[in-house]
């Protein structure tokens, strides 16, 4: 009999042990409750990114990054171009543009001296000729990728801008509303906004050039003297009269 009590005691020992494995495996459980939440709360806030305007997303960093680096890029280009970096509008009149025709005549004829070296002009350097090429090139891949960068941040200002202005029209519109109202303070804060919408002066009021003057204009843009543009319209009389009238399409040289 004492043998067989034994075991009893025994196994009752390992049936009380067992109760203890959940107690460990409710104390794992409990750190994990607030992981999930915190889970939960990165994808609240993740959530609405996809349905937020993309004018009211912030991106001040990428512009601030961009500027930075455009202003070095400005700064070392002004020092390694060595140009005269304040042409005037006259001055600019008398260089030769590169658009895409003239520049399509420059890398033919570098391409056909370059394979037949013995038609070269007599004094022609031909590594001037391809320091100048080379430089073009480059400079019309820069120009290229600027004109690009200039349209997505032209574009990107349209968007944000457009936004923008619908808040300050309803920033407007209530103090519009407050000042008609009598509220304290609004009227003046109106008539602040109201001076964007003013009609500025009117260019016809403005008194017309004299014959003298606009003589004395032409000279100076026939010279080099001045920048601007002036149109001569000339009709030769036929059977009586005729028009002679000089038209100042810009306005007075500058």
């Amino acid at each position: 009999m004492a043998t067989k009590k034994t075991p009893a005691k025994a196994t009752a020992k390992t049936k009380t042990t067992p109760p203890a494995k959940p107690k460990t495996q409710a104390k794992a459980k409990a750190p994990a409750k607030p992981k999930a939440k915190a889970k939960k709360s990165a994808s609240e806030s993740q959530a609405p990114s996809p349905f937020v305007p993309a004018a009211l997303i912030d991106t001040s960093w990428v512009l601030n990054s961009a500027f930075t680096d455009a202003s070095m890029l400005n700064k070392k280009l002004q020092e390694g171009l060595p140009i005269d970096q304040g042409l005037t509008g006259a001055e600019r009149n008398r260089l030769i543009g590169v658009k895409a025709r003239n520049f399509g005549f420059i890398t033919k004829s570098w391409e056909i001296i370059d394979a037949r070296p013995e038609f070269l002009p007599p004094q022609f350097s031909m590594e001037d000729m391809s320091t100048l090429v080379n430089n073009l090139n480059r400079a019309r891949d820069l120009s290229t990728l600027i004109e690009q960068l200039q349209r997505l941040v032209d574009d990107y200002m349209m968007t944000v801008g457009s936004t923008a202005f619908r808040d300050a029209l309803r920033i407007y519109g209530s103090l519009q509303t407050q000042s008609n109202a009598n509220v304290a303070g609004a009227g003046s804060l109106f008539h602040e906004l109201s001076q964007f919408f003013a009609r500025g002066p009117r260019h016809s009021d403005e008194a017309q050039p004299t014959q003298r003057q606009m003589e004395r204009d032409f000279k100076k843009l026939m010279h080099g003297k001045a920048d601007g543009e002036m149109i001569v319209r000339h009709e030769s009389p036929r059977k009586e009269g005729g028009v002679h009238e000089v038209i100042d399409d810009v306005g007075h040289p500058r």
